[in-house]
């Protein structure tokens, strides 16, 4: 991602928890955290990868859920904003390699494609982070929609790339290497699960 996405993301790390989990996006975020833990199903002693993970919002939840989490973040202020919370994240471009600790049984990547020109790359790399005999990858990512439409004015407003993906370009990913599985609209996004 370029490295602006990166700065708008350390600036915002102190207040982000609170403020996307606030009044307006609150039930949104709850309606698709269920949604993304449903196709996710984190199980105790699963590895799995958050990345993307922010403040750590999924990271925590799969914690939760007794699996072993690993969150991996591009912006610094944000892994540390996720460690704070007592969770285990690192610095890591998902755009460089295959992610750190692969490989996993489930990858989960939300809120991330849609700050990507080409999301390929970073596909690519999650992709060869699954373990290679059933490893799983969840996708939430903004779809074209009035409200997805909405979501991308806002970050281009303080000026940051946000790209809808259509339906036909979320099934175009299998030529990476997975099998689309599931595909659902939640709200203005795709939760997708791609298995190996």
């Amino acid at each position: 991602m370029p490295p602006t996405v990166f700065d708008h993301f350390d600036a915002e790390a102190r207040d982000y928890a609170r403020r996307s989990g606030g009044w307006l996006w609150g039930p949104l975020r709850r309606r698709e955290a269920r949604a993304v833990l449903s196709l996710l199903d984190p199980k105790p002693g699963e590895r799995i990868l958050d990345a993307g993970c922010g403040a750590g919002f999924y990271t925590r939840l799969i914690a939760g859920r007794g699996a072993d989490v690993l969150g991996v973040d591009g912006a610094p202020a944000m892994v540390a904003a996720a460690r704070e919370e007592g969770l285990d994240a690192q610095v890591h471009d998902l755009t460089t390699g295959p992610p750190p600790g692969a490989p996993y049984d489930k990858i989960l990547c939300a809120g991330v494609l849609e700050f990507c020109e080409s999301p390929d790359p970073v596909l690519t790399h999650l992709v060869a982070g699954l373990r290679p005999d059933g490893g799983a990858l969840i996708l939430m990512l903004p779809r074209r929609s009035l409200m997805g439409w909405l979501y991308r004015l806002h970050h281009r407003l303080h000026p940051l790339p946000c790209t809808l993906r259509s339906q036909r370009t979320v099934r175009s990913w299998e030529r990476l290497g997975v099998r689309l599985d599931v595909l659902r609209r939640v709200g203005f996004n795709w939760v997708v699960r791609f298995v190996r």
